[in-house]
């Protein structure tokens, strides 16, 4: 076998031979291995045997923040014993304190023996940022307790604020507490791009300090409050001067946003009709907001567009013929497979991007087509699980430190993940790295979010980030914090119990997500039976009740039923099977609409149906996963 130079092996055994190289000796990498499991015997006896107690991977971090972060304070006490150094950096400037966060005991002890409480990263995290990005009040208020000083720079008071407006509300009285609030920010007024359109309160103190209501950034923050459906801040950015009729790059408007919301809000969308929101207004595809409304069918949104006097512009859009002899369905997925296998690396030269729609998903599709006897080569399949590794691993410092912001957050490392678990990839650092960033993310209610403008691949629901992150942190979940993921997972389980589906992905995953957390069978079948409601007539399924049968659906509901026992023998199997076949078009692909609101600049992948082409490409390894359950 042959390692290429960014350790991931090429040939015959590519997926299951995912080498990490780490420019470390074999004695030192055996340490970090048995500190990472929490395996203090073997850690004390290379210890003994002359391991350095502060030997350090290829970032700088140290075999004492492996204890912090994955291990228990006693692997901890095993390794300060030995002489390692409690104020030590990384490359980046992060101590074992920021690392250790999330557990008051390992703050407490690396505490006492003198770590420094206000130390600094380059970038200006600090371990109370750490501590805020967890969510850890116990380690917030320990830290104060301690010396922990959170005025020492407006970045560190700006990063608290933020994470207790927005990600853990839980910690702003204990800000509060400590002299730290909205007006202590001068000089300047924080934009409001800075706070989530959620919390109506904090962008009502911040224009009552004079913050723009037109700030600049990817999207107009009433468009984003309307996308989101927060009906008050919609009603106070119009009253405080926003630009009723802000445009984006592609020209769209709030309007246009409020129209094709995940779950379309009528009072929204009357609300700016009374507001003179332009009717007309058309963006750069010549779309007005009752053609993006359409895109989810004749909706009471539509209609209430329609009433106001909105037309339809955009030129019809014809769906490609299907192909004329449906194949039969190991034709079908390997015609599926040799589409999807180029895409990827065509996205990662151009964007260093990996994404659900060109790396995550086909690498599902390709690794179940080819245990299934489908022809895949190997190094198609190694291509996506290099470039994820590559990417976490050059980002994993703020990964483990809770950093939320870089990068596709939940979406990317839930899909990443499942991706890894679906393909059999080994545990590595770039998976401890992903699943400590879930463990640390996790909001209050046991959910992960990840906001973005591209339904339906994101579509701001959390139903189905939380049942991946299950899925991932089931199966890399580093094994020193194995007690804790339960709690993690438990919480997680408990929110998807509760959680109120609102389209097809959202049962899908719903489902998904009560297999993975190993519910009760009845439970289980109840959320089946559910999903299985929702097939039309012609065997498929659409993304919204209003939306007409797609692949990008059928594929997801597909696939969770399997996952819960369905039989893909069953009639109702074969009955979509029938649908996926007679819809695949003579490329081998299938084709979806888009109803996104991209913000990058558009390019061609080589993937077909131009604009579209990315749910597509989503569309088309949902279905080739679903059929491969059939060979």
């Amino acid at each position: 076998m042959e390692v290429n130079p960014r350790g991931l092996s090429v040939g015959s055994a590519a997926i299951c031979s995912l080498v990490l190289t780490l420019a470390v000796g074999a004695a030192d990498r055996g340490l970090l291995d048995a500190v990472r499991a929490d395996d203090t015997r073997t850690a004390r006896a290379l210890l003994k045997a002359g391991a350095d107690p502060n030997m350090r991977d290829d970032i700088g971090a140290t075999a004492l923040m492996y204890a912090a972060a994955f291990g228990s304070p006693d692997g901890m006490r095993v390794l300060l014993d030995a002489g390692a150094d409690v104020g030590a950096f990384s490359s980046g400037g992060a101590t074992a304190l920021m690392w250790a966060t999330g557990d008051a005991t390992k703050v407490r002890l690396l505490l006492d023996r003198r770590a420094a409480a206000n130390a600094r990263m380059k970038d200006g995290t600090t371990a109370l940022v750490t501590a805020a990005r967890r969510g850890n009040t116990d380690v917030i208020r320990l830290l104060l307790a301690r010396g922990a000083d959170p005025k020492t720079s407006a970045m560190e008071k700006a990063e608290l604020l933020r994470i207790a407006h927005d990600e853990h509300p839980e910690t702003r009285q204990i800000l509060v507490d400590a002299g730290i609030e909205l007006r202590d920010l001068a000089p300047g007024v924080p934009a409001l791009t800075n706070y989530p359109v959620s919390n109506t309160s904090v962008i009502r103190e911040l224009l009552d300090m004079g913050a723009n209501p037109n700030p600049r950034g990817r999207f107009p923050m009433l468009a984003l409050a309307v996308f989101q459906g927060y009906m008050d801040t919609a009603r106070l950015l119009t009253e405080r001067g926003t630009d009723i009729n802000a445009k984006t790059p592609q020209d769209v408007t709030p309007l246009m946003m409020a129209a094709a919301a995940p779950r379309p809000d009528p009072a929204i969308v009357r609300l700016l009709i009374e507001k003179r929101a332009d009717l007309g207004a058309r963006d750069k595809a010549g779309r007005t907001a009752l053609d993006w409304a359409l895109l989810q069918g004749d909706t009471p949104v539509a209609r209430l567009l329609r009433e106001a006097g909105t037309q339809a512009m955009a030129p019809p859009q014809p769906t490609p013929p299907a192909v004329g002899q449906p194949r039969d369905a190991r034709s079908a997925v390997t015609e599926a497979v040799a589409r999807l296998r180029p895409v990827g690396p065509v996205l990662y030269e151009r964007r260093k991007c990996i994404s659900c729609h060109h790396q995550t998903l086909p690498l599902m599709a390709m690794k179940l087509a080819s245990t299934r006897g489908v022809a895949v080569d190997a190094e198609a399949m190694a291509h996506p699980v290099q470039s994820i590794v590559e990417v976490w691993n050059g980002r994993r410092e703020n990964l483990m430190l809770g950093g939320a912001r870089d990068g596709g957050g939940a979406n990317e490392l839930t899909y990443g993940l499942l991706a890894f678990a679906e393909s059999g990839v080994p545990p590595n650092s770039a998976t401890d790295a992903a699943a400590s960033n879930l463990v640390s993310t996790q909001r209050t209610d046991g959910s992960w979010v990840f906001l973005d403008t591209r339904p339906p691949q994101a579509d701001n629901s959390r139903i189905p980030f939380t049942a991946m992150a299950i899925r991932g942190l089931d199966v890399y979940g580093p094994p020193g914090q194995r007690e804790g993921i339960k709690t993690t997972l438990a919480r997680a389980r408990e929110f998807l119990r509760a959680a109120s589906p609102a389209s097809t992905q959202d049962d899908a995953f719903k489902l998904l997500g009560l297999v993975w957390s190993r519910v009760p069978a009845a439970e289980i079948a109840a959320q089946a039976k559910r999903l299985l409601a929702l097939q039309r007539e012609d065997g498929g399924w659409g993304q919204l009740p209003t939306m007409a049968s797609d692949a990008y659906a059928t594929g997801e509901a597909l696939y969770a039923l399997q996952a819960s026992g369905t039989s893909p023998k069953s009639r109702m199997y074969q009955k979509s099977v029938a649908y996926l076949l007679r819809t695949q078009l003579a490329d081998g692909t299938w084709y979806v609409r888009s109803r996104a609101f991209g913000f990058q600049p558009y390019f061609e992948s080589g993937f077909p149906h131009g604009t579209d082409q990315f749910i597509s490409a989503s569309a088309t390894a949902w279905a080739a996963i679903a059929l491969t359950y059939v060979l």
